[in-house]
């Protein structure tokens, strides 16, 4: 069991024989790398947080009201270990707003190699 996104990339391309970023310079590679790792770390814990604390919605997920609830207690608690937990609402959405405008401004100029 690979637990993590680089680790079922890296067995993939180990298995399969393939270099995924043989075409890439070293600043590719390196920006490719953090914007993966932003929106694993850090986008990752701010769409958590909207969807199942801030504005949690049976309607759109189709998901029990009561499993929404015990979701909202336990992404909570795993969010205040992470630290954006810690945040306040207008924080968490600000440290969101400024991964996807990264994320936005890095594809604007990279579009042929990370996405």
């Amino acid at each position: 069991v690979l637990g993590d996104s680089q680790f079922i990339i890296e067995y993939l391309s180990k298995l399969k024989n393939i270099n995924l970023n043989a075409h890439l310079t070293p600043v590719e590679m390196a920006t490719s790398r953090t914007v993966m790792k932003m929106c694993e770390e850090s986008l990752y814990w701010c769409i958590l947080l909207h969807r199942y604390v801030f504005a949690p919605s049976t309607e759109i997920s189709g998901i029990p009201k009561w499993l929404l609830l015990l979701s909202k207690f336990k992404f909570t608690k795993s969010a205040k270990k992470q630290g954006y937990g810690l945040h306040s609402k207008e924080e968490v959405y600000h440290i969101g707003r400024l991964d996807l405008r990264v994320k936005n401004t890095i594809h604007s100029f990279t579009e042929s190699y990370i996405f």
